[in-house]
């Protein structure tokens, strides 16, 4: 490069800097500087809502049916906190907290008297569907039942509004993923039994099992 060359870039970049400090003193960049701030930080909460991990919540809902029949199980033997055909549950609306502080509303009043053993998959389940709440509310809501026959989760889950069914569909793509690669035969057998519905923002999960087939494969792991 020759010293002609040299001086020219002095001077370009010289001319540059005396562009870019005449804009700070005007408070044009410092304005762009914020709106392209505010951009990334939208595009970030964009992501968050379009981009779910279905697959986390997914394993994370079959690991709650999991451990909800074995606690459920352990504490029904009370006579009082089930009938006499065998039959017990509950369902309770789940907040949780940024501090992990977390609050269990019973929809209707009945089923299982409150066990804090619930406590760690209740906020498990809800931490793989919704981010924390600042505040309580009945955003997320678990049904578990134990009939003679058959034990069923039910998790209904309202997202944020400005989530669509588009948006969502990576649940049902996830289901459909964990069905075919699970190598877990448990977790297989309730992923066969599982169905996702997404109806705008709110999303559904259920699982059906025989409640013979669920006890012996628990009692064998």
């Amino acid at each position: 490069m020759t010293k002609k060359d040299k001086n020219l870039n002095s001077i370009l970049v010289l001319a540059t800097l005396g562009v870019y400090f005449g804009l700070i003193l005007t408070g044009a960049v410092p304005q762009v500087l914020g709106q392209s701030t505010m951009t990334r930080q939208a595009d970030i909460r964009d992501d968050l809502v379009k981009t779910p991990d279905g697959d986390k919540a997914l394993e994370q809902f079959a690991a709650a049916l999991e451990d909800f029949y074995r606690i459920s199980s352990e504490i029904s033997a009370d006579a009082k906190r089930r009938d006499s055909s065998g039959r017990f549950g509950f369902d309770y609306f789940v907040t949780v907290k940024p501090n992990g502080v977390s609050r269990q509303s019973s929809q209707n009043g009945e089923g299982l008297a409150w066990s804090a053993k619930f406590r760690e998959p209740l906020r498990d389940l809800y931490d793989a569907f919704l981010p924390r709440s600042d505040e309580w509310n009945e955003n997320f809501l678990v049904e578990f039942k134990v009939g003679k026959d058959q034990v069923s989760l039910k998790t209904t889950i309202i997202t944020d509004p400005g989530s669509t069914e588009q948006s969502l569909s990576g649940y049902e793509q996830a289901l459909l993923r964990r069905r075919s690669n699970e190598a877990n035969f448990v977790r297989s057998q309730i992923y066969n039994a599982s169905k996702v519905t997404v109806e705008k923002n709110k999303i559904i999960v259920v699982a059906n099992l025989p409640r013979a087939g669920l006890e012996s494969l628990l009692t064998k792991n």
